[in-house]
């Protein structure tokens, strides 16, 4: 459960994902959870709380417990437990639980939101719920927004609620830390970071949050940070409540550490098998979240000590079988009649959702290709109807990013006025914003990297060179500079600064791109050989060192012949456009 890696620490094992892969196995895993109930008591920071919401304040929780509840005894605590069928509180509801309510039983609306499928059932930042966005936004105006004990950890509902949604004229965000004998405060600023990147690379998640508000909400929101051990004396001061007796009830027994002691007893009671285990782990390892979304739909992977190989499988391919027939279509070129044949057949299959995502962005990847607009809208439909419907968390991203790139489809229509042009460049600006946004958080370096390049691409043609240079050099910061599909993601964002620099005329930025490729790791990833004679031909035909450029063309063509015959970066394209741009120079002379 240890965050991340060191080149992206919000990619890690989530509490939800952990009970996702055990829910899969053992659906008792709640009643586990709910089973933690039956020991211990409220204690003094639940009955605060509890008297601040019967006194007029809003508490919102993402907890399942009832402890708030049971600390208000007697008197009426009106709850609201978001649900499909209560989509936004009313004005009289004072405990807000965010990720559902015990008691647990399948089927409520009530069930607790404890897996990640069930938080993208909300949508992400709760965008299927703008009725309770909109409540937020207004429940927060011009109050104060305490925070306790919360480690912004939710980056897929609660907290993009927080950053983007809240109205507070203040935020107080108390970090528990063992020193009972003061509270330190530490007003944020704001900072400079205007990229949809987390300030900081770093486990302290409440850091880049707190950043966060500052830089969007100041001056009209002020942000502080308080490390203490009290809760009690933090609202004493912040709020102002009636006396309250702190005296335990006389019939309930005070929470302590034997209570964790019961609650692994109760556990030790249903053991798993040894199947079980080796299931949840290797769920687990599909996935940082759990999420077994690869399949073996195109190879079936083979590991080889500590390797792994992906190997065609044949037996798929024989004659009548599913795959024979959509590939057989796909050669008589009706891809519409194989991409049927396809998803009836995964429609059949326990991974339904999961192989019908996979074909959906095969459907865009072909549209893309022939830019055929109609398609690319067809695709994203089908993506966003599966993913609400399945909650998978990936498929919520993924229509984020595909459309981001169907905007960028339709702006390379011609004939465009410049007013559409720079309407269209400031869309994909604001869409590709949200990709990278959720991309970093579920840690896909491969889908927030081009996105993070379509971005900076549109604010350099906006001549907003500060915000494309912003973008990309903190790409650079976040991508994974030890795996193949790392160094490659930063070799190509190289590149696009490099041609930034160039552009922009900021000698710093084209020494910044040229030092990177130099650092990366060629015999890891060999395209980098490529994607560095490019960047220099560029820099040659900047100087207008044609002897050089047609040089450097001459070793292109081997290198793509030797080492990316597809040619994925389009490294001929930039060729021809120097070539095409030399003329135009010539002839303006």
């Amino acid at each position: 459960m240890t965050p991340g890696n060191q080149f992206n620490p919000y990619q890690f094992l989530r509490f939800e994902g952990l009970i996702q892969a055990i829910a899969a196995i053992d659906p008792n895993v709640f009643r586990f959870l709910e089973a933690t109930q039956a020991y211990g008591a409220p204690n003094p920071n639940h009955r605060m709380l509890a008297r601040m919401a019967l006194e007029g304040a809003t508490i919102l929780t993402t907890n399942f417990d009832t402890r708030i509840e049971q600390a208000a005894g007697e008197a009426k605590l009106s709850t609201f437990v978001l649900s499909a069928s209560r989509r936004a509180p009313t004005t009289s509801d004072r405990l807000i639980k965010l990720h559902g309510s015990f008691p647990w039983k399948r089927g409520r609306n009530v069930t607790p939101h404890a897996t990640l499928t069930q938080i993208g059932k909300l949508g992400l930042g709760f965008e299927r719920f703008p009725e309770f966005r909109d409540w937020f936004r207004s429940t927060t105006a011009g109050k104060q927004l305490i925070v306790i004990g919360y480690s912004a950890s939710d980056s897929f509902d609660v907290v993009p609620l927080i950053e983007n949604e809240v109205r507070a004229k203040s935020v107080m965000w108390l970090s528990y830390e063992p020193d009972p004998r003061r509270l330190a405060v530490k007003r944020i600023r704001a900072g400079t970071n205007d990229t949809p990147f987390p300030p900081r690379r770093t486990v302290d998640f409440v850091a880049n949050t707190l950043d966060s508000l500052a830089r969007r909400h100041s001056p009209l929101c002020n942000v502080y940070r308080v490390h203490g051990a009290s809760i009690v004396k933090l609202l004493n001061q912040t709020v102002r409540l009636s006396t309250i007796d702190w005296a335990l009830e006389p019939n309930l027994r005070p929470a302590s550490q034997r209570n964790l002691k019961l609650v692994q007893t109760t556990l030790a009671e249903n053991p798993l098998s040894a199947l079980q285990k080796r299931v949840i782990l290797r769920t687990i390892n599909d996935g940082v979240f759990g999420e077994s979304y690869a399949t073996d739909v195109e190879a079936k992977p083979i590991r080889r000590g500590k390797q792994v190989f992906f190997e065609q499988s044949k037996v798929r391919f024989r004659r009548g079988t599913v795959e024979y027939r959509a590939d057989t279509a796909f050669r008589k070129g009706q891809p519409d009649m194989a991409l049927g044949i396809m998803e009836g057949s995964a429609r059949k299959t326990p991974d339904a959702d999961q192989l019908l995502l996979l074909l959906h962005h095969f459907e865009f990847r072909l549209g893309e290709q022939e830019s055929d607009l109609h398609r690319l809208d067809r695709a994203i439909r089908k993506t966003e109807v599966v993913s609400k419907r399945s909650g998978l968390l990936w498929g919520l991203i993924m229509a984020k990013w595909m459309k981001s790139f169907r905007l960028e489809a339709g702006a390379k229509r011609p004939g465009r006025t410049f007013e559409v042009a720079a309407a269209q460049a400031r869309a994909i600006l604001s869409s590709s914003h949200e990709t990278i946004y959720y991309g970093v958080r579920a840690g896909w370096q491969s889908w927030y990297a081009p996105t993070a390049r379509l971005a900076a691409k549109h604010a350099a043609a906006l001549k907003d060179f500060d915000t494309a240079a912003g973008l990309l050099i903190q790409l650079l910061f976040w991508l994974d500079r030890e795996s193949a599909d790392g160094i490659q993601e930063s070799a190509g964002t190289a590149c696009a600064l490099n041609t930034l620099g160039i552009r922009s005329q900021r000698a710093g930025l084209i020494k910044t791109a040229q030092q990177t490729l130099k650092s990366l790791d060629e015999r890891t990833c060999p395209v980098v050989k490529l994607l560095r004679v490019a960047a220099a031909a560029e820099i040659a035909h900047a100087k207008s060192n044609w002897r050089e450029l047609n040089r450097l063309e001459r070793s292109a063509n081997h290198l793509i012949l030797k080492l990316d015959p597809a040619d994925h970066w389009n490294v001929r394209g930039v060729f021809e456009y120097l070539r095409q741009s030399r003329v135009s120079q010539k002839q303006s002379k």
